[in-house]
């Protein structure tokens, strides 16, 4: 389940937006601060995927929305901010954008249903959408390279200095194994396998974005990824990783 925070002291405001998101999104759950301390402890101990702050929390000119948005990056550095403003200022934005990076502005007055609504289909879709990095494979004058997404595991041939990789080919729906005289260690040194790959096994890597659960079978811990039926081995060095890899793929 999908999570979205609104920051809004006017409680008629908050009242409008809420309703507005659950009549479009009832599976998504909806947490609200009326302060910025409500805020903050809300962030400190909830996961949340999408954020939509008021720039200013009192009746006064405070900016205590941008305060919590500079708290929110520091555990949540990639995730959408959606700012709430009285009208565009440049100016203004070319500060906030120093403060906390990129945001979203939608000026209250002009916000109607329709767009907030659109602005959240949009921003929950990049969840869905894999970011974009590539493994790349060199041998003598060839080069292959690889969408890291689409890679569902890599082995190590036994005795041999092959290494098989399981790649998913969406066109037809199915996995199609290649082999290529390179080393998992290698592969684990690109910049392209950061935030995807996973070293499980010293003869094997996952994407960790597929895992779904690990069991123990024969006394050794193993982990069942999508579009394989295989488990795959759990070295004892990589299982503590392994399992904070998919911790934090279950709680998105």
């Amino acid at each position: 389940m999908k999570t979205i925070f609104i920051a809004e002291n006017n409680v008629a405001h908050l009242k409008m937006l809420r309703k507005w998101i659950n009549d479009e999104f009832p599976d998504l759950l909806v947490l609200v601060a009326k302060t910025f301390e409500e805020g903050r402890d809300i962030v400190e101990h909830q996961h949340i995927d999408l954020f939509l702050l008021d720039i200013n929390l009192t009746k006064g000119q405070d900016e205590l929305g941008i305060q919590l948005a500079e708290e929110i990056r520091e555990k949540y550095p990639y995730n959408t901010i959606v700012f709430q403003t009285v009208e565009y200022d440049a100016a203004f934005q070319i500060d906030v954008h120093e403060r906390i990076g990129s945001a979203v502005y939608l000026v209250k007055q002009d916000l109607t249903k329709q767009r907030l609504i659109a602005t959240i289909y949009r921003e929950l879709d990049r969840f869905e959408t894999p970011l974009t990095s590539f493994i790349f494979i060199k041998e003598r004058s060839d080069r292959t390279v690889f969408p890291t997404h689409d890679i569902v595991r890599i082995e190590k041939v036994s005795n041999e200095h092959d290494t098989r990789f399981f790649i998913y080919d969406p066109k037809n729906d199915s996995v199609k194994m290649k082999t290529f005289r390179v080393s998992l260690s290698e592969i684990m040194d690109q910049s392209g396998a950061e935030g995807f790959l996973i070293r499980c096994h010293q003869s094997h890597i996952i994407n960790q974005k597929l895992m779904e659960y690990t069991t123990v079978e024969n006394s050794m811990h193993k982990v069942k990824i999508e579009r394989e039926d295989t488990l795959i081995p759990i070295g004892r060095t990589f299982k503590d990783g392994v399992l904070k890899g998919l911790e934090r793929k279950l709680r998105r």
